[in-house]
């Protein structure tokens, strides 16, 4: 936990464009695994939403919505 709150402060602190480039990253991650997240744009929504939870599906885990 100690090695991860340096990384959640950063993270908290981005700004919204670093956040935006964050879930463009996770969509075009999804997208090559063959999950579809909509369109890559940056934008979180119902569809990179749904492709999260099923890539968390395939893995057995469970997604918390964070």
């Amino acid at each position: 936990m100690k090695k991860l709150l340096p990384m959640m402060i950063l993270l908290a602190a981005t700004c919204g464009a670093a956040q935006a480039q964050g879930v463009a990253d996770a969509q075009a991650a999804l997208t090559h695994l063959g999950f579809d997240p909509g369109p890559v744009d940056g934008a979180w929504g119902g569809k990179t939403r749904s492709a999260l939870e099923a890539f968390y599906e395939g893995k057995t885990a469970s997604f918390d919505g964070t």
